[in-house]
């Protein structure tokens, strides 16, 4: 793993840890989904992680996309 890849990988948890865990159960339920949330998201390039950054994703290649999938599925069913 890169250190580029290490930062996206850190940032995203650190992103699920702050904004999404604390209202998981209530965003499962409810299906509830806070624009500032999923806005904040997509600033990080959490929700469009291959798409090239000068069209507005995350930039991300394969392996990217793969460690991003297995973060995905660790966490809580509200953040997949």
């Amino acid at each position: 793993m890169t250190q580029e890849h290490e930062l996206v990988r850190k940032a995203a948890r650190e992103f699920a840890e702050k904004h999404v865990e604390p209202i998981a159960r209530k965003m499962d339920i409810e299906n509830y989904y806070p624009r500032e949330v999923i806005r904040e998201a997509g600033k990080l390039g959490i929700l469009t992680p291959t798409v090239p950054a000068e069209y507005g994703g995350g930039g991300g290649d394969s392996p990217r996309r793969r460690r991003r999938r297995r973060f995905f599925q660790r966490s809580p069913p509200a953040i997949k």
